[in-house]
């Protein structure tokens, strides 16, 4: 099937970044938008039941979505070089899980609730608890 956003929520799709992100019980999309007249990137929720997606208001310069196990949470970067951070599948306000170090590039959540993130060659691949911490490298 196809899945089509709204005229005032397109999906932004921007190089070699993941721009969607599926959660794994399949019942939920999650998207990088470019609604027009706001700042930049933001998160856009879309259950499969429901015709409309939901931008989650207060976040700005969204990369690399992905999801929580358990489908309750939204992981993503900050703009380049900034803070890993989530937020609830629901809305409200992110949660600071890391300072990033280098040019974010992908992650994923492990079911151990432990966070991967791919980074420039400088720092490799790092980890981080899903409740936050320090990253290791």
């Amino acid at each position: 099937f196809t899945i089509t956003p709204p005229t005032t929520q397109p999906l932004t799709i921007q190089g070699f970044q993941r721009d969607i992100a599926i959660t794994p019980d399949g019942r939920q999309i999650v998207y990088r938008t470019f609604p027009a007249g706001t700042a930049g990137t933001q998160l856009a929720v879309r259950s499969l039941d429901q015709l409309d997606a939901r931008v989650l208001a207060g976040i700005n310069g969204v990369r690399s979505p992905f999801t929580s196990p358990d489908g309750h949470w939204i992981g993503f970067f900050e703009g380049n070089g900034g803070a890993l951070k989530k937020v609830s599948m629901l809305g409200g306000p992110p949660i600071v899980l890391c300072k990033y170090i280098g040019n974010p590039g992908e992650a994923t959540w492990g079911d151990d609730a432990i966070i991967f993130a791919s980074s420039d060659r400088s720092t490799g691949l790092l980890s981080v608890a899903a409740g936050g911490g320090e990253p290791n490298v």
